[in-house]
C-alpha cells in the first residue's frame, strides 16, 4: 500500500507554529476567592475553607480535628453546589421582599384611608389576595432552598 503524504497546501507557516497556546481552563478548577461553609464531624462546629488554599489537611480550629484536603474535582463540586444554593436562596429572598413590601403599601393605604370601607373592597381584596401569593412564593421558594442545601462535612 501506498504510504499517504499531505498536500503542500496544507501546510503550516512557520508563524501559525510560533504562536504560543493558551492553556485551557480545566472545570475541576475552584475559582478563586471561593469559599464553602464546612462542618467538623467530631465536634460539629462550622467553619469557611478556602478553595484557593493548596492541598493542605483541613484541620478543626476548635477540637484540631484533621481532615485529608479535597481534590480538585470535590473542590469543582462544593464551588457548583454553593452556587446553587446562592441561587435558590436569591430566589426565596425575593418573593419574601415584595411581601413585605405589600404589606407596607396595605398598611400605610389603611392609615391613609381611615377604614377599610374607604379603602375600597376593590383595593383591600387585592392586597389580601396579593399578600397570600407572595407569603406561598415565599414559603415554597424557602422550602426549596432548604431541600437543596448542602453541608460539607470531614
Amino acid at each position: 500500500m501506498a504510504k499517504k503524504t499531505r498536500r503542500a497546501s496544507r501546510a503550516k507557516s512557520p508563524a501559525k507554529k510560533a504562536k504560543p497556546r493558551l492553556a485551557k481552563a480545566s472545570a475541576s478548577k475552584a475559582p478563586a476567592g471561593s469559599t464553602v461553609s464546612v462542618i467538623c464531624s467530631e465536634c460539629y462546629e462550622d467553619f469557611v475553607y478556602h478553595m484557593n488554599v493548596s492541598a493542605d489537611p483541613i484541620t478543626c480550629s476548635e477540637c484540631m480535628h484533621v481532615g485529608v484536603a479535597p481534590s480538585p474535582a470535590d473542590k469543582a463540586k462544593f464551588s457548583a453546589a454553593v452556587a446553587k444554593t446562592r441561587s435558590h436562596l436569591i430566589a426565596a429572598i425575593i418573593p419574601a421582599f415584595l411581601f413585605l413590601g405589600t404589606i407596607l403599601f396595605y398598611v400605610s393605604s389603611l392609615n391613609d384611608s381611615g377604614s377599610i370601607e374607604a379603602l375600597g373592597s376593590g383595593m383591600h381584596y387585592g392586597l389580601l389576595a396579593t399578600l397570600t401569593i407572595t407569603f406561598l412564593a415565599t414559603m415554597a421558594m424557602a422550602i426549596r432552598y432548604e431541600k437543596n442545601r448542602n453541608e460539607v462535612y470531614f
